[in-house]
């Protein structure tokens, strides 16, 4: 026997549509937090385990070691920077990489810091913030302490050499997953060179 309500909708069928939806709304929320950290979870740029030529993943660090130069790059932690100026864009969310360069070539090198950049597939492109982008803190004493601390004009850095610093870069788009920290045109005496590090967004 078949039952039909006054609409000539069988008895029944609205408490399943109501009950499909409440699922699927489950479901839609659960894939939603297994995509995403949850709450308060601290995500980091993580080296992947593959990448070009050289390259390397160590204690937290992407290396790049060609037998001219050494480069290593690693992203900065809330809590690892006291300066007043360093941990509030920490706590802000800006991306702040510790790069280290070394030179073992027998020849001179000179990195632009303005030829850096980070992509990602969230489709960002971010060059590092110099002296003057920093100046819109409206904090002189602030950065003042930092000075010297992060990556604002060239470097050069004759045979032996090594140069550690940071590059501070600013907040990437929340759907990120992947990202490049990408030096271009590395000055090895009259030759360029090119770098990619290759890293993944994961909760620490």
């Amino acid at each position: 026997m078949r039952l039909e309500n006054g609409a000539g909708v069988p008895a029944g069928a609205k408490g399943f549509s109501g009950l499909r939806v409440i699922t699927l709304l489950i479901v839609a929320i659960a894939f939603a937090y297994g995509c995403h950290p949850g709450p308060g979870a601290a995500v980091y740029l993580m080296p992947d385990d593959r990448g070009p030529a050289g390259y390397k993943a160590e204690a937290g660090a992407g290396i790049i070691e060609n037998g001219f130069l050494k480069v290593a790059a690693r992203q900065v932690r809330k809590g690892e920077e006291s300066p007043a100026l360093l941990a509030k864009l920490l706590e802000s969310n800006y991306i702040i990489m510790h790069l280290v360069i070394e030179n073992t070539s027998e020849k001179t090198i000179i990195y632009k810091p303005n030829l850096t950049s980070l992509t990602n597939d969230a489709m960002d492109f971010l060059r590092p913030l110099d002296y003057t982008d920093l100046y819109e803190f409206d904090n002189a004493d602030a950065l003042d302490e930092i000075s010297g601390r992060f990556y604002d004009l060239d470097v050069t850095l004759g045979p032996g050499q090594r140069s550690s610093r940071l590059l501070i870069f600013r907040p990437v788009s929340r759907n990120a997953k992947k990202a490049v920290l990408n030096i271009d045109d590395l000055y090895l005496g009259t030759d360029t060179l090119r770098f990619t590090l290759p890293f993944s967004f994961r909760e620490a």
